[in-house]
């Protein structure tokens, strides 16, 4: 057994990161073009949709902060994978990165519907993200005890959908420790397989920033006005769950360590809860948050929505550049550092 642990080891350390669209576009672009992009912006549609390298340049250089950067968003992409995705990218040497901007939110335990069958929820799953997750499932407090260990590994009542998470993510984690299926990808490896299959999804700035097209319908109008007021009725501050911070820190500490300074955003959602790092420990790094309807109301006008978590070109634009003006303001004052 020890032997065989030790062979898959070895084994995954020397094989390639699976082809996985647009992912792998992506990572290869950075790979080719890393001496001249500075900074990075990793999250999922929020992120993909909402922030254009060329508009957030823009502002950014009007105070004196010339940057290149680069979307490196994907649907559905959470933030246990969005860590993975971290370590891949900074393993590339030779790279010119100062700012890496990480989106922030609750670690997710499930997965967007439209991945599951996918590799997308299998590859990142290495003992750091599994161990992150089964904390989680398992609600284990800071002395390592969880109350009600017993009943989620047996799926007793009322603990059915944490004990499908728990076997969920273990045999994920035993799939991506043996190497299970991973001959295709060293076959694509081997092959050269092309990986600009998807350049449509680097947008039409070729800089991997996609915006939405669609817009908030008519019929929908009323029933995100109501959304939106529930919302901002419960808001207020609420500290990052222990499991969450400790996914936030690894990312924070692994971009100190290549020398670049990481930047934690809340896009625009209907959510209106302001994230904060808890008060127990230094905080992993500066938080922008954007969620805040009584602060920032243009970015929650019903003409610049696709729904409650997006907005369409209009509101991503102008997103874009209040990112930049906000990024570069806290950086003069020293609050990003």
């Amino acid at each position: 057994m020890a032997g065989f642990l030790a062979t898959a080891v070895l084994i995954r350390s020397l094989l390639p990161l699976p082809q996985i669209e647009p992912i792998s576009a992506k990572l290869h672009y950075y790979q080719a073009h890393r001496a001249t992009i500075d900074t990075l912006f990793l999250g999922s549609s929020r992120v993909y949709q909402h922030v254009s390298p060329a508009l957030f340049d823009e502002e950014a250089g009007r105070r004196e902060v010339p940057l290149h950067s680069f979307n490196f968003g994907v649907n559905g992409m959470f933030l246990a994978e969005e860590s993975y995705l971290l370590d891949q990218v900074l393993a590339q040497r030779g790279g010119k990165l100062r700012f890496v901007f990480l989106e922030l939110e609750s670690l997710p335990l499930g997965f967007d519907p439209n991945n599951m069958g996918s590799q997308r929820i299998g590859y990142w799953h290495d003992w750091a993200r599994t161990h992150a997750l089964l904390q989680k499932i398992f609600r284990v407090d800071e002395n390592g005890k969880s109350k009600k260990a017993r009943d989620i590994i047996l799926g007793q009542k009322k603990q059915e959908r944490r004990h499908q998470l728990l076997i969920l993510h273990l045999s994920l984690f035993a799939r991506h420790f043996v190497n299970l299926g991973r001959a295709q990808d060293v076959f694509d490896w081997v092959t050269h397989r092309s990986v600009l299959a998807d350049a449509p999804s680097f947008g039409p700035g070729g800089d991997g920033y996609r915006p939405g097209t669609a817009v908030l319908p008519a019929d929908k109008v009323a029933e995100y006005k109501n959304a939106l007021s529930a919302a901002l009725a419960a808001s207020g501050p609420e500290a990052l769950d222990r499991y969450t911070e400790e996914i936030c820190r690894h990312c924070a500490d692994t971009i100190r360590r290549h020398g670049a300074v990481p930047i934690f955003v809340v896009t625009p959602v209907l959510d209106q809860t302001q994230l904060v790092f808890p008060a127990t420990a230094p905080p992993s790094g500066a938080i922008l948050s954007f969620n805040n309807a009584r602060r920032y109301p243009e970015f929650y006008r019903p003409a610049v929505r696709l729904d409650g978590s997006h907005m369409n070109r209009i509101g991503a634009a102008e997103f874009s550049r209040q990112l930049g003006r906000s990024f570069a303001a806290s950086l003069q004052a020293g609050e990003i550092r």
